[in-house]
C-alpha cells in the first residue's frame, strides 16, 4: 500500500485550484468531473471528516463550510482515473497533504484510499515517509465503509453478550448491511432510559442519535439529537463526563454543521 501511495504522489501532474481564503489547493491527476458512484452523503462525510481532519488536526485551521467543500469535492470527482490531492500551507514546517484515490482492483473490490503525509506517532505533518497515516475504506455499492467497521457475525455476538449496546448501534450505523439500520433506534433508546447507563454512555447515545438520524435522511431529527447532545454535555460537563469528553461534542457539532452544509 505504501508503496503504492508514494507511485502516486510522483507521477501526479495536475492543475491546482486554489480556494478562496488560500487555505488549500486541490489537485487532479484526470479530468475535474462528476463520477458515476452517487456516495452516500452522510457515510461518505462521516468517514472523512473525522479521518482527514480530526485525526490530523487539521479541523484546527479550517471552517466547517471548507471542510464541506473539501469532502464534496472528492464524493463528487473521484474516481479510478482521477485522484485528488490537497495540499494546506503551514508556515515554517511541510506542507500538510491530503491525497484521494481509487483502487478499483483488489481482492476486497474497489477502495478508496486516504494517504497523508501527518506523523501520527508525533502529531505532525513531515516530509519523512515514516508513521503516516494511511487509511482504505471499501466500496460497496454507493457506501464507503471503513475496512473495521464492515459487518462482522462475531462482533456482533460479542457486543450482544456483553450488553454493549452503544457499539452494537454504532456497528448497525457504519456497517455495509443497510438491514441493520433498522434495529438501531431501539438500541439508542434502551441507553437512554437504562438508569444503569453511564453519562458518557449515554453522550456517545445521543451523538449516535444524531449519526443514525442523518444516515435514514431525517435530519431535523438530527438536529434535535444535536440540541440533546451539547445541552447533555454542557450540564455534566467536568461531573459526570470528564472534559476529555468535550472532543466528542465538537466533532458532533462539525458533522452537524457539515451535514447541514451538502444536504
Amino acid at each position: 500500500m505504501k508503496k503504492t501511495t508514494i507511485f502516486i504522489f510522483a507521477i501526479m501532474t495536475c492543475s491546482s485550484i486554489i480556494n478562496a481564503q488560500k487555505k488549500f489547493s486541490v489537485y487532479y491527476t484526470g479530468e475535474s468531473k462528476s463520477n458515476s458512484y452517487n456516495f452516500d452523503k452522510f457515510i461518505f462525510a462521516r468517514n472523512f471528516f473525522a479521518d482527514a481532519f480530526y485525526r490530523t488536526d487539521l479541523y484546527k485551521q479550517l471552517s466547517s463550510e471548507e471542510m464541506a467543500q473539501i469532502i464534496e469535492t472528492i464524493r463528487q470527482r473521484i474516481s479510478k482515473d482521477n485522484t485528488i490531492k490537497f495540499v494546506f500551507p503551514q508556515t515554517n514546517k511541510p506542507d500538510a497533504q491530503l491525497l484521494f484515490s481509487i483502487q478499483p482492483e483488489t481482492k476486497d473490490g474497489p477502495i478508496i484510499i486516504l494517504s497523508t503525509n501527518f506523523d501520527q506517532e508525533n502529531r505532525k505533518f513531515t516530509e519523512e515517509d515514516e508513521n503516516h497515516l494511511v487509511r482504505w475504506y471499501f466500496i460497496r455499492d454507493n457506501l464507503v465503509i471503513y475496512r473495521k467497521n464492515l459487518f462482522s457475525k462475531e462482533d456482533e455476538e460479542k457486543f450482544i453478550k456483553e450488553n454493549e449496546k452503544g457499539d452494537l448501534a454504532a456497528l448497525y450505523i457504519f456497517d455495509e448491511v443497510k438491514e441493520n439500520d433498522s434495529k438501531v433506534e431501539t438500541l439508542i433508546n434502551e441507553i437512554l432510559s437504562d438508569k444503569n447507563s453511564t453519562d458518557v454512555q449515554k453522550l456517545y447515545a445521543y451523538l449516535y442519535k444524531q449519526e443514525y438520524n442523518f444516515s435514514i435522511g431525517k435530519s431535523y431529527l438530527a438536529e434535535i439529537a444535536n440540541t440533546e447532545l451539547n445541552e447533555f454535555y454542557n450540564k455534566n460537563e467536568g461531573k459526570s463526563i470528564d472534559k476529555r469528553y468535550l472532543l466528542i461534542k465538537n466533532m458532533a457539532n462539525s458533522e452537524f454543521e457539515i451535514m447541514k452544509l451538502i444536504e
